[in-house]
Order: structure tokens, then C-alpha cells, then sequence
């Protein structure tokens, strides 16, 4: 039987105790938990999406017709005056870490003591005035994944568990029953899981390349909506990965795997595409032509430390409703922080039609910089 628990509730269990807080502002109920052992000592905070590694949750997610995310903002300011009273010593654990979509700039790592977070995590600068927190935790949020709401809806109905999904979907289909799917329904999308470095020798084409090395459920979850069928290409052994990592996210419809991977696929003398790289040595060569377009997919946050001068900017969370600034009749290099999002987005660019044109700059724009490159200011 479910039970609310209440702000300041203290549950045991053993000798140890936990303290619910309630901490909203990501949402209005969001909760963190206390944990104090038997001589009263603060161990560990369990923040949930309140207070990551070096962010904050953000606040635009939860917001109604009558809390903007200003207001969600205010409320979250007063959680983290409830944290910054606890102890030095404990040890946060947030519920997401780098690279999750609820914060902005999430640090890396799973835990850290709240000492070492007072000196990283401004959120926790005891010289922060509220107004300003609330213009930074609300200034330069990134548009919301579309699974965010979907998901939202399931956690209030009844909804299969992982396990039932990847029953129903870890298939393996030959290489003519995967293509007879592909071919009877055109709005189905190929998921190519692969590493980025060997999906650029060559892939199914029209499939689009997310590799199960980058944040790949949040990136198919930015850019499909969770009612799209999936079919999966992924080296042996990590298809059930790759639908596991689909159904968390509350991505259902999956119709299987190609069985044999790409090998398979290739062996049948199918349809291929590849995607030349330009090498970190000719990159810097490349990009300051006049030969071809560059095209950077970072996010708009991104572009605010620097660009390409010259270069088109669309990130690849909004690449498929702007491909009218893409011109097809120039060679396109494109470029995002490290490599991985441009893989991704030059596959997309390639099911779209710009088939021949396209060459992804390895190693991004990092590479570009450390070699002494000059970003231009916006």
C-alpha cells in the first residue's frame, strides 16, 4: 500500500534512520532523503533532482499554468538553503549524472561530499542572491527531450516493466525478414548502436548512427517521439543493451535486431552509406576553405564560447525541422564538441538526401582549438 510521506518524516530501519526533505523546485513534489546512522551522524543525501555535481535540477520541466519556471526557480533556491545547513561530511548522491538532460552542466562522477560541492557548485555560493539564481538556473535551458511529458503520463498508469519490453522486442530477424520490415514501412527508423569510429566504414543506409557509447536513449528520445518503431543494428551481444537502455526511457516499440549486425547485412551485398572523416591533421586545413559548408550540431550554450566563423548553426536537436539552412549543392564538414554528435547528425543528413556531401570533422571542434584554431565570439 502506497503512503505520502511528509517533509521532516523520519523513517527507521535498523539503526539508521532517514529523513524525507521535501526539496521542490524541479518539480513542485520533489523529495530528498537523509540518511543518519545510529550516533546521529549526516552520511549521505540522497538529492534525487534536486542538487546534482556542480548544477542544480532544472525548473522548466514541471512548470503549470500558473508556476512559470521563475517561480519553480524561487522555490528551488529555498531546497538548497535546506542543503547548504547540512553537514560537511555527508555525501550527495544525485539521482543523474553528466550528460543527463535535467541539469545544464552536470560535473562527472556518481557522488561527492558536500564540502568539495560548496566550493564547485555555485548553487551553493552563500554570496548568491536568489534573483540571480534564478535568472542562471532559468537563462540557457536546452529545449526538453519529447519523452520528458510522454514519460510523465506512464509513471501515472500502469505500464510494463523493462523486462516484459525486452521479451517482447530482444528479436532477431535475417537479413531478409529486417529488410522486408524496413521496406513494408518507411516511417520505421533504424538505430545503428555501434562505436562511431567503426559505423564510419559504413552503415545500413537510411539508418541513423547512435552509438551506444554516447548518451544514446536521451539522444533517440530528443529526436523521436515514443510512438516510432525501432529496428536495431548493434555488435553481438548488446542488442539487449540497446533495447534496455530504449524501454528506461519509456520507449516501447522496438521490433527487434538484425541478426548477424551489419556484417550480415554487408555480406548480403545490400545497400550501404559511409562517412568520410577528415583527420585531425587536415581538419583545421578543411574547415577555413572555401571548399565546402561547416555545419556545427552543438548546442546553442556551445556556440556562446565560440564558432567556426562562417559556419551554419544548427544543433542536432532541431537538425530535422532546419534543413532549409543546409544547402545540398556544397560538401558539408560537420563538427560538434568531440565527434559523436556529428557521426549522428551526418548519418541524419544522409537519410534526408544529402547523400554524397557530407564528411564529419574527427575529433570536432576540441581538436581544432588545441591545435591553436581561433574561435570567432558570437
Amino acid at each position: 500500500m502506497a503512503e505520502t510521506s511528509k517533509d521532516e518524516e523520519m523513517l527507521e530501519f535498523g539503526v539508521c534512520k532517514i529523513v524525507s526533505m521535501h526539496t521542490p523546485g524541479h518539480t513542485l513534489e520533489s523529495t530528498s532523503y537523509l540518511l543518519i546512522d545510529s550516533n546521529g551522524t549526516q552520511i549521505a543525501l540522497f538529492s534525487g533532482d534536486t542538487i546534482f555535481l556542480g548544477e542544480v535540477g532544472r525548473p522548466d520541466l514541471a512548470a503549470k499554468s500558473d508556476l512559470s519556471d521563475k517561480d519553480l526557480a524561487g522555490m528551488l533556491y529555498e531546497s538548497i538553503q535546506k542543503v547548504k545547513k547540512l553537514d560537511d561530511d555527508l555525501i550527495i548522491f544525485p539521482g543523474h549524472g553528466a550528460g543527463s538532460a535535467c541539469g545544464k552542466n552536470i560535473q562527472s562522477g556518481s557522488s561527492d561530499f558536500l564540502k568539495n560541492q560548496r566550493k564547485t557548485n555555485y548553487a551553493l555560493n552563500d554570496n548568491l542572491q536568489k534573483e540571480e539564481f534564478i535568472e542562471i538556473a532559468t537563462s540557457n535551458i536546452p529545449s526538453p527531450p519529447q519523452y520528458f511529458f510522454y514519460d510523465v503520463m506512464m509513471n501515472k498508469s500502469v505500464i510494463d516493466n523493462v523486462s516484459g519490453i525486452l521479451s517482447k522486442s530482444n528479436i532477431g530477424y535475417n537479413v531478409e525478414e529486417f529488410q522486408k520490415i524496413m521496406e513494408s514501412d518507411p516511417s520505421v527508423v533504424v538505430i545503428d548502436t555501434r562505436a562511431t569510429e567503426i559505423i564510419a566504414e559504413g552503415f545500413i543506409k537510411g539508418s541513423v548512427c547512435v552509438s551506444l557509447s554516447m548518451t544514446y536513449a536521451i539522444w533517440i528520445a530528443t529526436l523521436y517521439k515514443p510512438s516510432t518503431n525501432f529496428l536495431i543494428v548493434a555488435d553481438k551481444g548488446k542488442e539487449a543493451e540497446a533495447i534496455t537502455r530504449l524501454a528506461r526511457v519509456g520507449f516501447e516499440k522496438i521490433i527487434g535486431y538484425l541478426e548477424g549486425g551489419f556484417s550480415a547485412w554487408v555480406e548480403a551485398n545490400l545497400p550501404i552509406s559511409t562517412l568520410p572523416h577528415i583527420t585531425k591533421d587536415k581538419a583545421i586545413e578543411v574547415v577555413t576553405s572555401n571548399s565546402g559548408v561547416v555545419v556545427d550540431v552543438r548546442e546553442k550554450k556551445e556556440w556562446e564560447s565560440g564558432v567556426i566563423d562562417g559556419s551554419i548553426l544548427v544543433s542536432l536537436s532541431q537538425l530535422e525541422n532546419e534543413l532549409d539552412k543546409i544547402p545540398s549543392n556544397r560538401e558539408l564538414y560537420v563538427v560538434c564538441r568531440s565527434g559523436a554528435r556529428a557521426a549522428l547528425a551526418s548519418s541524419i543528413l544522409k537519410k534526408r538526401g544529402f547523400e554524397n556531401l557530407i564528411h564529419n570533422v574527427e575529433g570536432g571542434i576540441m581538436n581544432i582549438v588545441e591545435k591553436g584554431f581561433k574561435l570567432t565570439n558570437m
